[in-house]
């Protein structure tokens, strides 16, 4: 008996087209997604792509995690820090959109990535996206509104944002980042943690907020507020009677979180207390 063809049948011919078609289609869409230039701001007459590129080549771009303001003052660095604070509320949408790209960008880069006909050369996502959050957090307040709007999204642009708060350092960042203390994300509530670590000196109104936060209804909110007021050490000491209290909380991180920050602002005060 004779079989034929698979190609020989009209109906599967064009099905093969289709398919031919199609993944013609997705590879033109996701090129001109990824090289079809967007409307930039520029400094001293070269574009924001470019001062992201000289970002992502420093020692210090692409990475997520926290860079303090003294760190931004030296060499080269310096020029790239003035470019994004000099462009503003400008750059601010261009460096959103590529702080987080769509789920269709990143599955037509993985596509171009697997084929073999033609080789591009892309920046990897994680690091295109941490280059553009770094650079958020150079163009200062004026970036405040959307990292913290960027905080209630999904987990990566939600911990990217917090990142970029803590890069930020100016006592303008500090609200945003005692509210992702209570962030749903863990990883994003301990970022916020360690990135309100840096404020230093620590002023009574950033105490006080602290202490609110201890009266808070939220566990979570309690535990991690116990935890920063532990890091920012003796500076906190108005603190510890409140602290005592809530080594009798109902939940026990809360009373592992406020024993430890006890320990950590005034031993003395803890030992005579009985905290163990």
């Amino acid at each position: 008996m004779n079989f034929p063809h698979p190609t020989s049948n009209p109906s599967s011919r064009t099905r093969t087209k289709v398919v031919i078609v199609s993944l013609v289609l997705i590879c033109v869409v996701g090129l001109t997604w990824l090289v079809w230039p967007t409307p930039e701001p520029s400094y001293n007459g070269k574009p924001l792509s470019f001062w992201l590129e000289q970002a992502r080549t420093s020692t210090r771009a692409g990475e997520l995690r926290p860079v303090f303001p003294s760190m931004q003052t030296n060499g080269e660095y310096a020029e790239i820090v003035q470019a994004f604070h000099s462009m503003g509320s400008n750059a601010v949408p261009v460096l959103v959109a590529n702080a987080k790209d769509s789920d269709l960008k990143i599955l037509c880069q993985r596509l171009l990535d697997k084929q073999s006909f033609i080789k591009f050369q892309f920046t990897s996502t994680f690091e295109h996206n941490a280059t553009a959050i770094h650079a958020l957090s150079l163009v200062g307040t004026s970036a405040l509104p959307a990292l913290e709007k960027m905080l209630s999204e999904k987990q990566p642009t939600a911990t990217a944002a917090t990142c970029a708060l803590g890069n930020m350092g100016s006592p303008e960042a500090f609200q945003p980042l005692c509210r992702a203390l209570t962030n749903q994300h863990a990883i994003v509530r301990n970022l916020a943690a360690t990135s309100l670590r840096s404020f230093n000196p620590v002023s009574p109104d950033m105490i006080a907020t602290m202490n609110e936060m201890l009266k808070s209804p939220d566990a979570v909110a309690r535990e991690n507020a116990a935890f920063v007021l532990g890091l920012w050490g003796y500076s906190a000491r108005s603190s510890v009677p409140q602290l005592l209290q809530m080594t009798k909380d109902k939940e026990l991180p809360v009373r592992e979180s406020a024993t430890n920050a006890l320990k950590l602002i005034d031993s003395a005060s803890a030992a005579r207390a009985g905290v163990k």
